[in-house]
């Protein structure tokens, strides 16, 4: 008896089946671009908030860094204001005693 192959079976799908698997291979692909396009953003708004991060770190140091010199700035003034008062109070320490020492001096050379 001769062998015969069998037909290989066919898929038969319904009519009314095709535009549904096309509908759903429609759903898929625009569901797959939607999260890739959700990946994106979300990487966007990472890369963003680091570098707002960086920039809010970059202001905070510079802040710190001039509020270290107003401070500076203050102890000199500071600093300033007591060695002027201390030496208007030598002046005027000094003027007085140059004006006992021309005194005591008048005073020897009439003695003398």
């Amino acid at each position: 008896m001769p062998s015969q192959a069998s037909p290989a079976p066919s898929l038969r799908l319904p009519p009314a089946a095709v535009p549904v698997i096309v509908a759903a291979v429609v759903a898929v692909a625009a569901f797959s671009w939607v999260i890739l396009r959700q990946r994106q953003e979300i990487a966007a708004l990472k890369s963003e908030t680091a570098s707002l991060t960086q920039a809010r770190r970059a202001a905070a140091s510079r802040e710190s860094a001039a509020a270290l010199e107003l401070d500076n700035l203050a102890r000199i003034k500071a600093g300033l204001a007591k060695a002027e008062a201390d030496f208007a109070a030598a002046s005027t320490q000094s003027a007085a005693r140059i004006t006992e020492l021309e005194h005591l001096v008048t005073f020897l050379r009439g003695e003398v």
